[in-house]
């Protein structure tokens, strides 16, 4: 399973899990599964014990994983990966309309960040744009700057990469040739689903984490066998379809 958080803060808020829920959802996953590090999942996505493996991945790269997130994963020990907008590093998240304010991390504190074990950074575009609805030009440019812009300031391979948006309306089929192209091993979707394998490597499943889903919320979504989301997911992919035929 992949897990999708996008803010952590004292009070759960817009895009924002509580700092206690967030810390009660780490301990629980730290003492009943085994939290891996994005490279690891990859590696392992058809194994044995596929199931036991959880991925945490952060959207946006804010203030608050120096801050909150990073003591929590030190103390219980899960690995998580970061996926930057590049060109929006140090500003804020201005897809929201701007009602939502919230602080991305520059990349003095992006590099400070990147120095923890337990932390892995990924490519969230260039300019945080749905890519269902781009030119090839400017979708190429996504793919390829964002990916040289964390590979110049961090100084190694950036192998991962995550939609912006992230339903089927936000991505295209041909999309795997540009991540082929400029050399990313996988990408994560905000699809709903607790299940992936290497048929979708390009094209992974997340379980987004919600301000609301508190301890008991998360604790049932990792566990019982019916998700009503997850159904609910295939009828909006279906609707998506038919949409386009």
């Amino acid at each position: 399973m992949i897990l999708m958080y996008h803010n952590i803060a004292p009070e759960k808020d817009f895009n924002t899990v509580s700092l206690s829920d967030f810390e009660a959802q780490m301990k629980y996953i730290s003492e009943h599964f085994n939290p891996v590090a994005a490279d690891e999942y990859i590696a392992e996505i058809d194994g044995a014990n596929k199931k036991r493996y959880i991925t945490v991945t952060f959207d946006d790269a804010y203030v608050c994983l120096r801050e909150l997130v990073l003591p929590i994963i030190k103390k219980y020990k899960v690995p998580l990966i970061i996926f930057v907008p590049t060109h929006h590093v140090g500003n804020y998240n201005t897809w929201d309309g701007g009602a939502h304010k919230t602080t991305i991390m520059t990349w003095e504190e992006i590099k400070e960040l990147d120095q923890e074990p337990l932390i892995t950074f990924g490519s969230h575009g260039y300019d945080h744009v749905s890519f269902g609805h781009i030119t090839a030009a400017v979708k190429e440019k996504e793919f390829r700057q964002s990916k040289e812009d964390l590979e110049h300031q961090l100084g190694k391979k950036t192998e991962f990469f995550a939609y912006p948006f992230g339903q089927l309306e936000h991505r295209e089929k041909r999309d795997v040739g540009y991540l082929k192209k400029n050399g990313y091993k996988a990408a994560f979707t905000t699809n709903w689903s607790r299940n992936n394998s290497s048929a979708n490597i390009y094209a992974l499943n997340r379980i987004d984490i919600l301000p609301d889903t508190g301890v008991a919320g998360f604790i049932d979504i990792l566990t019982r066998r019916f998700q009503p989301k997850f159904y609910k997911q295939i009828a909006k992919n279906i609707v998506h379809r038919l949409k386009l035929k």
